[in-house]
């Protein structure tokens, strides 16, 4: 083998065992009306609210949850809206990125899965707008009644 071909296979092996080594990295925050974890995501106060995933996870995550909780009625009477936000690191073999979004009894749960370091960032976006247009209508149709 000539220096050339010498040089390339040690950067083969080296961009290699690089690659293996590199952890994806995700945001990693809990919250509960909290602007620091909540969308739009402030990625200034977020600065250390980073880990490194462990080597089996494949996708950085969020959750984000919103309920309608109906008010007793001493106070407004009306349903009060709650909105809770996780991102973090999670293993899903067999997974492709994107969100879905399910309707629940009192409200919505939107996940989306990305294989990106810090791709949990970003605002929720849904592949299909019809369907969360429709799920907000309903829902809505449901709570006045």
């Amino acid at each position: 083998m000539s220096a050339k071909e010498n040089v390339c296979c040690m950067l083969v092996v080296f961009m290699t065992i690089l690659s293996i080594c590199t952890c994806l990295e995700c945001y990693d925050c809990a919250s509960k009306d909290d602007p620091i974890c909540l969308d739009p995501f402030d990625f200034a106060a977020n600065e250390g609210g980073t880990s490194e995933c462990g080597e089996k996870d494949t996708h950085c995550m969020k959750f984000k949850t919103v309920s309608f909780l109906a008010d007793s009625g001493f106070i407004t009477g009306r349903d009060r809206v709650v909105t809770v936000v996780s991102r973090m690191c999670v293993r899903r073999d067999g997974y492709s990125n994107g969100c879905v979004a399910v309707e629940s009894d009192s409200g919505f749960l939107f996940k989306c899965l990305c294989d990106t370091d810090f791709c949990n960032g970003a605002v929720t976006a849904l592949p299909n707008m019809v369907m969360l247009v429709v799920t907000v209508l309903v829902a809505l149709w449901v709570t006045k009644r």
